[in-house]
């Protein structure tokens, strides 16, 4: 059986920066940039250069520092926006160009008002524009999980022909549920006669909750996966502090007849539930309590910050998540 490697792609500066509140400043990109290359990801999304003069500076910046990691720039499907990613990335030591056009029927209809075949003419074009400027171009069929499988295949043999290296298949709406999701995969894999020459990139939006869900299907299966990372933003503030720096408790005292390690573990384990079911954007602190039952003026004697809790359950996600991917990826009675 063949190895099969994970690429992990971080799109924190790019379609994270679209959350509510998380817009980011050139310098703040490139602190966070650096965090992700020390943390070894393989692909960072720096942005959108063609967006905006800061987005261009940003991924610009970004292509210019970071050495160990693959700096991208997400483009349209058109030679102004792909000219504008290549020049942000010249100077990167490894680069991308992510360029994208929408395959469903209703946006080719009402968005784009295009054709089926003008969308796979200008998906091919943008392609082969792009490896004039890098040799790894990525191809992202926005609103995937709503385009027929069939035409789906269609337009992704086609650049893969042209020259792509990935393909994007996107959730964009969140709109498939898990085993949908994972059947387009395995249908793309079966009927793409080329598909062996390219990547495939697994980008799942939350907005039902599922993302985590569908990304497990298509691991299942399993395939040479790519997962869009999306970064988390804590944003809470820490616990106040008395005369001279120290820490001070705040809140109720505990009930006594809670252990406090115990306790502990069951507000980790209840957000781990609540991360699951609802994604981080929508895990609050007060559902969490209210399921093991804490007081919230207790929550600092548990634990010194909701920084402090967070940090933690993510990490306690992580090691779930890496279990998942272990026990479908390390084993061999599986195909490649």
């Amino acid at each position: 059986m063949s190895k099969q490697k994970l690429f992990i792609f971080d799109t924190t500066l790019r379609d994270g920066e679209q959350s509510p509140g998380a817009s980011m400043t050139k310098d703040e990109k490139i602190r966070i940039a650096s965090v992700l290359e020390k943390m070894k990801v393989d692909v960072i999304e720096a942005g959108f250069a063609m967006a905006s003069p800061g987005d261009f500076e940003a991924v610009k910046a970004v292509a210019e520092i970071i050495k160990d990691s693959r700096i991208c720039s997400l483009s349209r499907a058109n030679r102004k926006d792909i000219e504008r990613a290549g020049e942000a990335l010249k100077n990167a030591n490894a680069s991308r160009i992510h360029t994208f056009i929408a395959t469903s029927p209703i946006h080719m209809q009402y968005k784009l008002k295009m054709q089926p075949d003008e969308v796979v003419e200008r998906a091919v074009d943008a392609v082969k524009y792009a490896r004039q400027f890098t040799d790894d171009v990525e191809f992202y069929a926005e609103d995937a999980g709503r385009t027929d499988n069939e035409y789906l295949a269609r337009v992704i043999e086609a650049v893969i022909a042209a020259g792509a290296t990935v393909v994007n298949i996107p959730d964009t709406t969140g709109y498939c549920m898990p085993y949908e999701y994972g059947e387009k995969i395995k249908y793309l894999r079966e009927n793409v006669t080329n598909i062996h020459k390219a990547v495939i990139s697994t980008h799942c939006h939350n907005d039902l909750g599922m993302a985590v869900v569908g990304l497990g299907e298509t691991v299942e299966m399993p395939f040479l996966a790519l997962l869009h990372a999306h970064g988390f933003h804590p944003g809470q503030k820490g616990p106040g502090r008395g005369r001279g720096g120290r820490l001070r408790r705040r809140g109720r005292p505990p009930k006594p007849r809670e252990d406090i390690s115990d306790t502990r573990e069951l507000l980790l384990r209840a957000g781990l539930e609540v991360l699951t079911e609802k994604g981080f954007a929508a895990t609050g602190i007060d559902e969490i309590l209210g399921r093991v039952g804490v007081p919230k003026g207790s929550f600092y004697h548990y634990f010194d910050s909701k920084e402090a809790f967070g940090l933690q359950l993510i990490t306690r996600y992580g090691d779930f998540f890496a279990r998942k991917l272990d026990r479908h990826l390390r084993n061999t009675a599986l195909t490649p």
